[in-house]
């Protein structure tokens, strides 16, 4: 079963796959594939900010039963939705949805390390900081 949904990503995107809410398993994520929706290349200071990207979120992925981390649930494809590549030092990367549905953000940063939230500040929209965000593939 494929759950889809809509928003934004607004703010430090990139290597990112957005997930709505729902059940199983069937592969894993491969953040080196193509990204659904694009790429981008920023510097440290980039404008506009933040960039608004419109995409689809969801696919046939179960991301709690993969064991990403603590707020890594929902569904994905096994691509990225968008890729950033950060070409600098960034002293804080933040990254976020508005959307009309219940979406986990699921990022694999540019040290390897996955990076997931589900809800924040009292909504049902994502928000993840990346403090001293380097150089290389979000």
């Amino acid at each position: 079963m494929a759950r889809r949904g809509t928003g934004r990503l607004l703010g430090w995107i990139g290597g990112v796959a957005l997930a709505t809410q729902g059940g199983a398993a069937f592969a894993q994520l491969n953040h080196q594939g193509n990204p659904n929706f694009g790429t981008r290349t920023l510097a440290p200071g980039f404008m506009p900010d933040p960039i608004r990207v419109n995409l689809t979120s969801g696919g046939n992925i179960g991301v709690a039963s993969l064991g990403l981390g603590p707020g890594c649930t929902g569904w994905a494809t096994s691509q990225p939705d968008f890729r950033i590549n950060m070409t600098g030092n960034s002293g804080s990367l933040r990254v976020y949805v508005e959307g009309g549905s219940d979406t986990t953000l699921v990022i694999n940063d540019a040290q390897n390390h996955w990076r997931c939230n589900d809800d924040s500040y009292g909504t049902t929209n994502p928000t993840v900081d990346l403090p001293n965000g380097g150089p290389g593939q979000y």
